[in-house]
């Protein structure tokens, strides 16, 4: 279990670091949070055999609300 962990975090720093990978890692584009982020949000995963969803209400700096 141990060799598989670090093989896969080699390939995770390879990928991130532009060289060849067996992962690929996608750029997404999404800058770092400032803070001060307001407005309702829905995350969506649907893969596998699962689909989940996630609202989160950012409130600007003063706090935040979640709801699965």
């Amino acid at each position: 279990m141990r060799s598989l962990a670090e093989s896969f975090r080699s390939e995770v720093e390879r990928g991130l670091s532009g060289r060849v990978s067996s992962l690929k890692m996608i750029p997404a584009y999404a800058g770092q949070p400032t803070g001060i982020e307001a407005g309702e949000f829905i995350a969506l995963d649907l893969g596998g055999m699962n689909f989940r969803n996630f609202r989160l209400s950012l409130k600007g700096g003063a706090g935040s609300g979640k709801r699965a």
